[in-house]
């Protein structure tokens, strides 16, 4: 009798984007527990809300919209481009009054 992959050892979820073929676009990916032995899947409906483990960081989070990321991330792993642009700016001097 084959032995089963122990079940992965946090309550967060690994997610894996991957394309599901003969789908139409709205439902065309579903994302997938990596871990050995878990066979966790969730559509694009019920990921938000999910608690996940960051690809990046290891850290869980909680998927907060619909991700468009093959593997999923957290906020402060995410470089946003609105935020560089804020801190490359010098500060405004204040005008005495």
């Amino acid at each position: 009798m084959p032995v089963r992959a122990p079940a992965h050892p946090t309550k967060a979820h690994k997610y894996l984007r991957v394309t599901v073929k003969g789908r139409t676009s709205v439902n065309k990916y579903k994302f997938r527990c990596v871990h050995p032995g878990c066979q966790h899947y969730l559509t694009n409906e019920f990921i938000v809300g999910a608690i996940a483990e960051c690809w990046r960081c290891g850290d869980e989070f909680v998927i907060d919209k619909v991700l468009a990321l093959k593997k999923p991330h957290c906020r402060p792993c995410t470089k946003r481009k609105d935020l560089d642009v804020e801190e490359s700016r010098p500060p405004i001097p204040e005008s005495p009054l």
